[in-house]
């Protein structure tokens, strides 16, 4: 999606009735609207926190109103944000709180029923869930009005195959194949979903607001960071493993929720002086860890572009990928380094991580979030996506 001029944007304006009304549904996202969201840790993570910087965003501009659809956490059926942005639940989409036969019943009507009292101009989600089948065979089906889908992961774009009959799966395949427009993290998803998929896309990379680092940060980064859940693709023991090859380094994970695998982690780490794990940070202050860190180590076994890349770079550090590499920017630009699998590479370019290796990786860090990921540039691509998209469909 080319950037519009003012003159182009005002034109795309003129097809539609202002202002451009956006649906985004992201079902955990409800705690980032808190002020205190510790009270549900395990709920947010970086597809929460990337919808939630791009609603907010785009909702600060007077061209666009902004309904934010979440899971039902008990909270009012609508809470207005600001004059252009306003929240509003999936009542009894929560299936750990309603979790009877009777409660998917309800979930499933009062969901159709949202959906179809819903007339906005464009609706958007980063949610792998089944409900993207739904609000797909509401919009384009009934309503013939368009939907778009952001891939969050690599896994979003291959349904196991010893999933395939299972329901939530087919009605998010579903969903996803139906899908008008679909927005890809990074340049292989974009190929991958055209020509694979034949689907519509643009390439549009995650952003972040902007928080400068201090002056003299690249002298006091002293951790080496790994950042998410305990589900098995994230792979957490390798960063203990990791740990164990380097105890001259201080590790820190920020492992929220609960589960075997972190009770496995726990206990590990409980026999090693060197590794620390804490429970939550709030995302909205973490930003600080990742300015302290040495490196970011991701050890998952797919992602597409993770926020935590993205947090990373914004404080100037660079990124070891065990697998993940997204275009293989992190060797290519020299903003970290992916070791293929073998943790051997992580610990050597962990030790050389100091003096004017360290400025110059800084250095890089920043330039490339400036350039790739700062959303007060990056909110013009979406801003352009969905004008276009209200228009074309105004005149079809």
């Amino acid at each position: 999606m080319k950037h519009l001029t003012q003159a182009e944007f005002q034109t795309k304006l003129l097809c539609v009735k202002a202002p451009i009304t956006i649906s985004f549904y992201m079902h955990k996202a409800y705690p980032l609207f808190l002020e205190d969201s510790s009270a549900f840790e395990s709920e947010v993570g970086g597809a929460e926190m990337d919808f939630y910087v791009i609603a907010t965003e785009l909702a600060k501009n007077k061209d666009f109103s902004i309904t934010f659809y979440t899971g039902d956490y008990g909270q009012a059926d609508t809470i207005r944000i600001t004059d252009n942005l306003t929240l509003r639940k999936f009542p009894f989409w929560e299936p750990d709180v309603y979790p009877r036969w009777h409660h998917k019943i309800i979930r499933r009507i009062l969901c159709f029923w949202t959906l179809l009292n819903d007339r906005s101009d464009v609706f958007f989600s980063e949610a792998h869930s089944e409900l993207w089948g739904y609000v797909v065979l509401v919009r384009k089906f009934l309503l013939r009005k368009p939907t778009v889908y952001r891939i969050a992961s690599d896994l979003d774009l291959e349904l196991p195959k010893d999933k395939k009959s299972d329901f939530f799966y087919r009605m998010f395949d579903f969903g996803l194949k139906h899908t008008d427009f679909v927005v890809a993290q990074n340049a292989a998803q974009r190929h991958l979903l055209e020509s694979e998929r034949g689907k519509t896309t643009v390439e549009i990379k995650n952003a972040l607001w902007d928080i400068p680092t201090p002056a003299d940060i690249v002298r006091r980064k002293d951790i080496v960071l790994w950042v998410g859940r305990g589900i098995p693709l994230k792979q957490p023991m390798k960063f203990v493993e990791l740990a164990l090859s380097l105890p001259e380094e201080r590790f820190l994970m920020v492992f929220p929720g609960k589960g075997a695998i972190k009770d496995e982690i726990v206990r590990e780490a409980g026999g090693m002086s060197n590794l620390e794990v804490i429970d939550y940070v709030d995302p909205r202050k973490i930003q600080e860890t990742y300015n302290r860190a040495k490196c970011l180590v991701n050890t998952s076994t797919h992602e597409g572009f993770p926020n935590s890349f993205v947090q990373a770079l914004m404080g100037g550090t660079p990124v070891v990928g065990l697998n993940v590499n997204p275009d293989g920017i992190l060797d290519s630009l020299d903003i970290g380094h992916c070791c293929h699998g073998d943790l051997a590479q992580a610990t050597e370019f962990i030790k050389s991580l100091s003096g004017e290796r360290m400025d110059q990786l800084y250095a890089n860090c920043r330039a490339y979030f400036k350039e790739n990921h700062d959303i007060s540039t990056v909110i013009k691509k979406y801003e352009a996506l969905f004008a276009d998209i209200a228009s074309k469909s105004v005149t079809a």
